[in-house]
């Protein structure tokens, strides 16, 4: 037969209690069992386990500071998962603002297209959307390569304008 120290005879001797000691003071069973194998883990690692004078007490005492390792564990992260749902929705308020703003340029960029003429606005769009170089462009509409950098300059000054414009204020 193995030779068990007294702290060992008595973790066997009042397991059950132990258990039941710890499973009374946190909500879920599993959670208990996790503990209470934590514990004995501990136990069987500590070396001198000879020189404890009340095994008993010292195992109530070592379920206890398992406990509140446990809890303050479970405080901490539950104050990190606030703190992180706060910052989603913080973010999510700021996405939706930076979304809105968003928006508005487009709005106001598109109705600034729609207020150039048709040349210029298509002189753009192959320009800045279709990313086609100036002189295919003069070459596509039939104009000069002078004739369409006035157009991309004129397009570029009333967006810019239009863009810098205060909400609401007429062009």
């Amino acid at each position: 037969m193995k030779y068990l120290s007294p702290l060992l005879q008595a973790l066997e001797e009042h397991e059950s209690a132990l258990r039941t000691f710890i499973r009374t003071r946190v909500s879920c069973p599993h959670t208990a069992a996790d503990l209470f194998q934590q514990m004995t883990e501990k136990l069987l690692r500590k070396r001198d386990n000879d020189s404890i004078d009340n095994p008993r007490a010292y195992l109530y005492q070592t379920a206890r500071n398992e406990l509140i390792t446990h809890y303050r564990g479970t405080q901490t992260r539950e104050s990190y998962e606030q703190a992180y749902a706060s910052q989603q929705e913080t973010d999510a308020a700021v996405d939706i603002e930076e979304t809105v703003i968003v928006r508005k340029r487009i709005e106001t960029l598109n109705q600034a297209l729609n207020e150039l003429p048709p040349l210029t606005r298509r002189v753009f769009w192959l320009y800045r959307i279709e990313h086609k170089k100036q002189k295919d462009i003069a070459a596509e509409l039939d104009v000069s390569l002078s004739s369409v950098e006035k157009h991309l300059a004129h397009a570029m000054k009333h967006c810019r304008q239009r863009l810098r414009q205060p909400e609401g204020q007429e062009p």
